[in-house]
């Protein structure tokens, strides 16, 4: 199934099959019930409710995620992830280009930062195993962030704000980078 350019899908209940293809310009909204595995997003996703499986957000793609579930492994080239709420599941990959913001809501374990990527967390909880890649950037000024989390070398790291937790003990309210 492809949503064309410049069309809006609505998903507010029942089950739509794997391999949707959201064309740039498209926009869907999930409200309610859930699009399985293969989802490739070229446009807008926004997911306020329901669950997304397994989805790819091409170059130049925006997904938002408010509310619902966004489940198993997810990657996302030169595009922008905003995250305000509901709960990210497993394994998620930001490539180069592609800018994530982590404003609330949880995000399960294994994210990792890839070269050129750069990830934005005021809040939320992140799960274990976050990993800063080289050449990546990570801008922490709150939220909580769970056991794991490492900077595989290269990467720049920023800490910034007072309610910051690493492995579920604050951290000290001071600037620090990671070269």
């Amino acid at each position: 199934l492809s949503v064309s350019a410049g069309s809006r899908v609505n998903v507010s209940g029942g089950i739509v099959g794997t391999g949707l293809d959201a064309l740039e310009r498209s926009e869907v909204n999930v409200s309610s019930g859930s699009i399985t595995d293969d989802f490739t997003v070229a446009g807008v996703l926004n997911v306020s409710g329901g669950s997304v499986g397994r989805f790819t957000a091409s170059a130049g793609s925006e997904v938002n995620i408010s509310g619902g579930v966004a489940q198993r492994f997810s990657q996302a080239f030169a595009s922008t992830v905003n995250i305000s709420g509901g709960t990210r599941s497993e394994w998620f990959n930001a490539f180069s280009g592609t800018i994530v913001n982590v404003t609330g809501g949880a995000i399960g374990p294994i994210f990792t930062a890839e070269l050129g990527s750069e990830v934005n967390i005021s809040g939320g909880t992140l799960g274990v195993d976050f990993s800063a890649r080289g050449g990546s950037v990570v801008n922490i000024s709150g939220g909580k962030i769970g056991a794991g989390f490492s900077d595989i070398g290269g990467s720049q790291i920023s800490q910034l704000g007072a309610e910051v937790f690493l492995n579920g003990v604050p951290l000290t309210p001071v600037a620090v980078t990671t070269p």
